[in-house]
Formats: C-alpha cells, sequence, structure tokens
C-alpha cells in the first residue's frame, strides 16, 4: 500500500508539427464552463482527446448572459495560456470556439467598458492574443 504513493498514470497526448488545439466556450444563466481537445494526426487518421473541461456555477446574483460569457472567455484564456506553458508547446496552433459573437467583437474592440469588462477584456487579451477566433 505504501508504494501506492509512486505510481502515476501518464495522459495520452500525442502532439505532432499538425496537432491543434481546439477550445470550446459557452455560458447559460446557471452556469459557464470551457473545454480543451487536441486533435492530432495519429498515422493516416485524426485523434481527438480531451484535455480538460472547468466550469463554474454563475452566481447568485443574476448576471446577464455577456457577463457570464465574459467570465467564461476569462476562463478559457487562463485554461489555454496554463495548458501551453505547463507543457512547453508554445508553436502548437490554437483555435477558439464560441457561440456568441458580440463578446467576440468586444475583446478585438477598445471601447469605453466599465471596470469589470474592461479588467476581463484586458486580461483575455494579454493571454491569448495571437490565436485563431
Amino acid at each position: 500500500m505504501y508504494l501506492l504513493k509512486d505510481v502515476t498514470l501518464p495522459r495520452f497526448m500525442n502532439f505532432n508539427e499538425i496537432s491543434v488545439l481546439h477550445v470550446f466556450v459557452d455560458a447559460c444563466t446557471g452556469a459557464f464552463a470551457a473545454c480543451v481537445f487536441v486533435r492530432s494526426k495519429v498515422g493516416s487518421e485524426s485523434k481527438v482527446t480531451l484535455i480538460r473541461a472547468i466550469n463554474r456555477v454563475a452566481p447568485v446574483k443574476p448576471l446577464s448572459i455577456s457577463r457570464l460569457e465574459l467570465m467564461a472567455y476569462c476562463i478559457r484564456a487562463r485554461l489555454v495560456n496554463s495548458f501551453i506553458k505547463a507543457l512547453g508547446v508554445a508553436s502548437i496552433k490554437v483555435t477558439l470556439w464560441s457561440d456568441y459573437t458580440v463578446a467576440l467583437w468586444r475583446i478585438k474592440e477598445f471601447g469605453e467598458w466599465s471596470i469589470f469588462v474592461a479588467n476581463h477584456f484586458k486580461e483575455i487579451r494579454e493571454l491569448i492574443r495571437c490565436f485563431l477566433w
């Protein structure tokens, strides 16, 4: 039993030069979430592996879908950034997916926002400035 602490089970993640990281995000009135998949070519076929999924329960105080989507985008930015730093795969292609185009437009534009929104946009821009949307 005492040797059990030394047992590790590595997760299979076959990264190569044509691997693509796909990150999905969504929000609703009750929660918001993000998940990361890696798509790799293994021989002649594609292999898709779930790397990580993360979710949060929406605050008790009702928030608009726009704010919840923004919070989900922030989780996604942190998730992608930590993943790339942890594995040292800065050259991997990353595609970010969302169904909420208003937030995408707002992230790319600079405007007069409330402090909450401006701080989240700033963090998102700093963490994931060069990925495909």
